[in-house]
This record gives C-alpha cells, structure tokens and sequence, in this order.
C-alpha cells in the first residue's frame, strides 16, 4: 500500500473519535494527525473545518512550499474518506473582503495590511508591525492565503519585501484579488 492510501485507511480508522468533538478535543488529535502527514511531507499541514450541515473539510497545505504541492495533490487525488468528509487540496480563498486572524492575542485583517506587487515581488506594510513580532508576519500570510488562496500566493507572488514605512503607492491588501486575476488572464 503507498503512503497516501496508508493516511487516509488510517484516517477513515480513526476519525469518527473525533469527528463530533475535533474543537474540544484538539490539543489531543491535531498533534496525532499532524505526526502522519509529517511522513507523507514534513511541510503538509492540515485544517479541519467547523461542523457545516453534517460534513467537516480537511484542508491540507503545502503551507507555502511550493516543493510539497505534488504531495498534497497525490494526497488528495488519493483520499478515500467518507462521505461525512470533503477533502480540499491547498488552502481556498475564503471569498469575504473582511477576513481577520487570530494569534495569541493579536488580530489582523485585511484592513490592516497595504501593498504593491511589482514583478512578483510584494511590498507589504503591516499597521502595528515592529518588525520584532513575527505573530504578524505569520497572519500576513495566513491572510494572504485567505485572500487569494494558496497556490496563487505562492505561484504568483515570488518574494515579500515588509515595508518600515507606509509608502504613497502602496493599496488595501483586497486590491490583490483583482491584480493577481489580471496576471493570471496574461499568462
């Protein structure tokens, strides 16, 4: 048996242990799931999702790497969950113009972040970064994530250049949408 089909045998084994009860149950399960896709990819993370009439997604991530992509889709391709499950390929654009993250204590949104694409590299300015608190560079790209979905964020955008200083020709973060559509319809 390949290593995909051994995850998702195991998985369909074990998920209706957490299944009714992942959010209250978490510090227990995330670290069990999180060791499995390690051996499959060390750069493979996951999200569950909450409770959406009767069904969860698990989200499985490249988190960034663009060398782990063809792993999470051979993953993917190879899910043979139930039908209480959607397995979702990569992080999706979440589709609201209002998003916010939470890490310890902090919370970032959309509104929060300015920016300027220019061949492929972004120049980001976070409002409240020090440069000191790396909370904020990880909800920079959760966000991003968030804003134009994972694998766009990574092939579209090659390098992030954070700003010190807000500068006249950078735009609000949701402008990106727009910009990375008008790319891609080049290419």
């Amino acid at each position: 048996m390949n290593k995909y089909l051994e995850f998702w045998t195991w998985f369909n084994n074990i998920e209706n242990k957490f299944f009714d009860s992942i959010e209250q149950e978490a510090d227990k399960w995330v670290p069990i799931i999180d060791d499995a896709l390690k051996k499959i990819h060390p750069d493979i993370v996951f999200e569950i999702s909450e409770l959406l009439q009767d069904k969860r997604e698990i989200i499985i991530s490249a988190d960034g790497n663009l060398n782990a992509f063809e792993e999470v889709f051979n993953l993917c391709n190879a899910s043979l969950v139930n039908d209480r499950w959607r397995v979702v390929a990569l992080r999706q654009p979440e589709g609201v113009m209002n998003h916010h993250v939470e890490l310890d204590g902090l919370v970032l949104g959309y509104e929060h972040i300015f920016y300027h694409l220019n061949n492929s590299t972004m120049y980001i300015y976070i409002e409240g970064y020090d440069h000191r608190d790396q909370r904020y560079v990880h909800a920079y790209f959760l966000l991003l994530d968030a804003l134009i979905g994972e694998y766009d964020a990574v092939t579209q955008i090659k390098s992030t250049k954070i700003l010190t200083e807000r500068h006249n020709n950078l735009v609000p973060f949701t402008h990106l949408i727009e910009e990375i559509k008008k790319e891609s319809t080049k290419s």
